[in-house]
C-alpha cells in the first residue's frame, strides 16, 4: 500500500482531474484565500455553464414540441425524407393513410410504403432532390385517388441537398367536382349552341 503523509492531500484539477499533489503548509494563508477564491470562480462558473445547459435543453424540448404539435396538425401528409428517400419522420396523417404508426414508416422508402413498387415516374421530390428547387405533381394511384404532391428539398447550414420534405393532399373531390363542372359546361354548351 501506498503511504500517505499529513503534508500532502489530492487534488483534481477541473475537468481532466488529474492527479496533483499540494502541499498546504509551504502555503501562505494569501495563498490559500487565493486559491479558495478561484475555486469559488470555478464553482459559480460551472453553475451557471450548467443553468445555461439546461435552459437550451428545455428551449430545445419546446421547439421540438412545437414543432411536431404544427406538423401533427396538418390535414396534409408529410414525411422527412434522405437523399435517397428513405422516411425519416413521419406525421400522423401519413402514418393513418397506410393503417400504420408514423414511426412504422421510418428508414422505408416512400414509394414502398405507398406504392409497393419502385420510384413513382416524374416524382416531385426526386425531382427536387435533383433540381435543388421545389417541384409539385398531381398522381393517381391504383384506387383512383388524386394526390397532389409537393417535394422540397431540405438544405444543411453549408447549403448541400440533405433531404427532402414530402407534402401530400388528397385532391380527388376536387378533381371530381372539376370532372362535374367540366361535363356541366359542355352540355350547356351543346344545348345552346344546337
Amino acid at each position: 500500500m501506498g503511504k500517505t503523509t499529513r503534508n500532502h492531500t489530492p487534488c483534481h484539477n477541473y475537468p481532466d482531474f488529474r492527479r496533483c499533489e499540494v502541499n498546504d503548509r509551504a502555503k501562505t494563508k494569501g495563498q490559500l484565500i487565493d486559491q479558495l477564491a478561484e475555486l469559488r470562480h470555478r464553482i459559480t462558473e460551472l453553475e451557471a455553464s450548467e443553468a445555461e445547459r439546461k435552459w437550451a435543453e428545455e428551449a430545445l424540448r419546446k421547439a421540438e414540441q412545437e414543432k411536431t404539435a404544427i406538423l401533427e396538425s396538418m390535414s396534409e401528409l408529410v414525411t422527412y425524407q434522405d437523399t435517397k428517400m428513405r422516411v425519416l419522420w413521419a406525421n400522423r396523417r401519413a402514418g393513418q393513410s397506410v393503417g400504420l404508426a408514423p414511426e412504422q414508416l421510418v428508414g422505408r422508402h416512400c414509394y414502398e410504403i405507398w406504392h409497393q413498387r419502385r420510384p413513382c415516374v416524374d416524382c416531385p421530390v426526386a425531382r427536387a432532390l435533383q433540381t435543388a428547387e421545389a417541384q409539385e405533381g398531381e398522381m393517381t394511384t391504383p384506387d383512383g385517388r388524386v394526390w397532389l404532391i409537393r417535394g422540397n428539398p431540405v438544405r444543411d447550414a453549408n447549403g448541400c441537398i440533405v433531404g427532402a420534405v414530402e407534402l401530400t393532399q388528397d385532391i380527388t373531390e376536387r378533381k371530381q367536382t372539376e370532372q362535374v363542372l367540366r361535363e356541366s359546361k359542355e352540355l350547356l354548351e351543346k344545348t345552346f349552341l344546337s
